[in-house]
């Protein structure tokens, strides 16, 4: 079995596993770029969905408090000094 890279060819033979052991190098060295990558990017995807979540409960929540005060301001005008 041949292998051309940069118009070399690399033999295989079952005494000569230097061959192998550059293809293999050299694809997870393709390989591992994008992969990282990826994991990278989800695992952002990820935390930026969680802090979204605990940001969008936390506006709810004080939204639902200042639309109380607005509404206990409404009925004791004179006791909101």
């Amino acid at each position: 079995m041949a292998l051309i890279l940069l118009k070399r060819t690399i033999h295989f033979t079952s005494d000569n596993y230097s061959g192998l052991i550059l293809v293999i190098t050299f694809v997870l060295a393709i390989i591992s770029i994008p992969l990282s990558m990826s994991v990278y990017l989800s695992w952002n995807f990820a935390n930026m969905s969680r802090e979204l979540k605990r940001n969008l409960a936390q506006v709810q929540e004080l939204s639902a408090r200042s639309l109380e005060q607005e509404l206990e301001k409404e009925k004791n005008p004179g006791a909101a000094k």
